[in-house]
């Protein structure tokens, strides 16, 4: 930028002097102005790559949870089903026993009376 301005200054009279300066100096915060612009849009892509990269971490870690998710509901539903038929087998037990024992009082009373 000096040799420019050194090479514009020397090949101009002295009386363009301040308004060659004032045209360097304005296209160099034109310039300048440019690439904040382009350095603003290269973060801001940056930051958008950024965050899709973490959508679709966070989309494989939701796909995850939920095949892990449906895995323990199946589990829940065997369990719950051997749970129930336990039970039943036990209330069959029970009220058969009970059957037993109301019969054979039933038979007692009526060798009694």
């Amino acid at each position: 930028f000096k040799a420019l301005r050194n090479h514009l200054l020397e090949s101009t009279p002295k009386s363009d002097h301040k308004a060659v300066l004032k045209r360097l100096k304005e296209e160099q915060t034109r310039k300048l102005a440019i690439l904040a612009e382009q350095y603003d849009h290269s973060i801001n892509e940056m930051l958008s790559t950024q965050a899709l990269r973490l959508d679709e971490a966070q989309e494989a870690q939701c796909q995850v949870l939920r095949m892990q998710l449906q895995q323990e509901l199946e589990l829940l539903n065997a369990y719950q089903s051997k749970i129930k038929m336990q039970t039943d087998a036990q209330h069959d037990r029970e009220r058969k026993d009970l059957e037993q024992r109301v019969s054979l009082r039933r038979a007692l009373l009526e060798q009694k009376v």
